[in-house]
């Protein structure tokens, strides 16, 4: 499921991270294994990624109001402890 955080709610939107999620959940890079010089800069690009999903995360702002915000929450927080997971791994790997 998607959620797309309006810009008026901190300018926070979650859409460009959509893309990370394959990454969180199959873990593709292999830890432990010789590196090449692009999957390198690959990993280094999903470490930026991954930070820049933890801030964006960490910005969001709570809206009581809205209905199904309990649900969002609780998505958010299970997305940011899968990034959190998968940063320390790959940052382990440097």
């Amino acid at each position: 499921m998607r959620h797309h955080v309006s810009p008026g709610s901190a300018g926070v939107t979650l859409l460009p991270f959509v893309s990370l999620l394959p990454h969180l959940t199959t873990g593709r890079c292999k830890i432990g294994t010789p590196m090449k010089a692009s999957d390198d800069a690959d990993r280094k690009r999903a470490i930026r990624h991954l930070r820049q999903l933890i801030e964006a995360l960490n910005r969001r702002l709570p809206h009581v109001e809205r209905v199904g915000e309990a649900e969002i929450a609780r998505d958010a927080a299970d997305l940011m402890d899968k990034a959190l997971k998968r940063l320390k791994a790959l940052e382990g790997s440097e």
